[in-house]
């Protein structure tokens, strides 16, 4: 059986490993409920966005005809760090799949994945490259970004694309050996996601139970989808991704403060930085560091709706529906590779009443074009784990 690395990019497991001090990792049993402010922030900050862990996850599962070991990309840095650890490492498996997402971003400095990508000379595949802002690229490229994409370039590396401004892009680069797909998670559980798609198609929607994603605390237009939707669900709840890191979201709240219940996986009050007072429904705050408890509890959603890929992709990959808002190029790539339903972003932020928006997005949905589209999709996505050796 073909012998599978997968690291790079976070995992829900690595809220169970750590460093057992001999140079190896101890699994724990369980992780440890994080219900202070403390806790919590650190969580966040193991997976930065928990919706990386969905990567993750659905590089595993794209893998999973393989023998697949997962190791923290920290603890692979360190044998990195001795090269018989590195040759240790390399004669122990076949492929090194390496788990990534919107890596072409000229903020990033990424020579540390690349110098370690440039040491591993056997097969590398890369699950999915994705881009930020397109006009970005067009511009003058970090020097580690260019060491990359030469890379990219070599015999031995398979690169899957997470949308096609992607691999457009790729493609006039001189990178040739593309697998033109979408992240992984997307493929995870594609029934599901033709049925949630097929739940859209069947006209105007009602919904009691309604998931917002965005970005509360950094976008004006984030809050007024609370404020506009409350209206027109009884239950509402708003999905944290990485809001406490980057959105201020519990910046009043001192470290000891028990903030978070475990057990329904919510927080015991919104936002300390957005005033929500006036708004018809007090919305549920909430965060997932588990995917599979996140599917669990979005299984119950009318609607998942938000400018997050992950955060609506969730939700289809349990049937429900889900409409995407197209909030920037990222996004954009990745719903048009799988043929989801998109709202422009201006015509949504201009929408005096978002559920008249959801019913002009519902009624210009074409079910037939999106399921071509899909399958499409994934029969590339599934070829090119063929071609690459992680699936028979």
């Amino acid at each position: 059986m073909t012998k599978v690395l997968l690291t790079g990019m976070c995992s829900a497991a690595d809220r169970l490993i750590r460093d057992d001090g001999r140079g190896g990792l101890r699994y724990d049993a369980f992780a440890q409920p994080p219900l202070t402010c403390k806790a919590v922030r650190s969580e966040f900050e193991r997976a930065a966005n928990l919706g990386n862990y969905l990567i993750t996850e659905g590089a595993y599962r794209a893998a999973c005809e393989c023998d697949v070991e997962y190791l923290p990309f920290w603890y692979v840095l360190d044998l990195f760090k001795n090269p018989d650890q590195l040759a240790v490492l390399s004669n122990k498996y076949d492929i090194l799949l390496f788990a990534t997402a919107n890596i072409l971003h000229t903020e990033f400095d990424i020579s540390t994945e690349v110098q370690f990508l440039e040491q591993w000379k056997k097969q590398i595949v890369l699950m999915s490259v994705g881009l930020q802002r397109v006009t970005d690229l067009q511009r003058s490229l970090p020097p580690s970004t260019v060491r990359f994409i030469n890379l990219l370039k070599c015999d031995h590396v398979t690169t899957f694309t997470r949308g096609p401004m992607t691999r457009d892009f790729l493609l006039s680069r001189g990178v040739r050996n593309i697998v033109d797909a979408c992240c992984p998670s997307a493929f995870a559980y594609p029934e599901s996601m033709l049925n949630s798609m097929r739940m859209i198609s069947h006209g105007r929607m009602e919904f009691e139970e309604l998931w917002l994603n965005g970005y509360i605390g950094t976008l004006p237009a984030s809050h007024r989808d609370l404020y506009s939707l409350a209206k027109h669900a009884k239950r509402l709840i708003y999905v944290y991704q990485d809001e406490p890191l980057l959105g201020g979201v519990l910046n009043k709240y001192a470290n000891e403060d028990v903030i978070y219940r475990d057990n329904t996986c919510t927080f015991t009050a919104g936002p300390t930085n957005v005033d929500l007072a006036g708004i018809s429904k007090q919305p549920e705050f909430a965060a997932f560091f588990q995917p599979e408890v996140w599917r669990a509890q979005i299984a119950s959603a009318d609607l998942s709706i938000g400018r997050r890929f992950h955060g609506n992709i969730i939700a289809m990959q349990v049937g429900r529906p889900a409409l995407f808002i197209g909030h920037d190029d990222r996004v954009i790539d990745m719903v048009s590779a799988i043929g989801a339903p998109i709202a422009d972003s201006e015509i949504w932020n201009s929408a005096a009443d978002r559920k008249i928006a959801i019913d002009a997005i519902i009624r210009d949905f074409n079910i037939s074009e999106a399921e071509d589209k899909y399958m499409n999709a994934f029969e590339r996505f599934s070829d090119g784990l063929r071609r690459s050796g992680l699936k028979t």
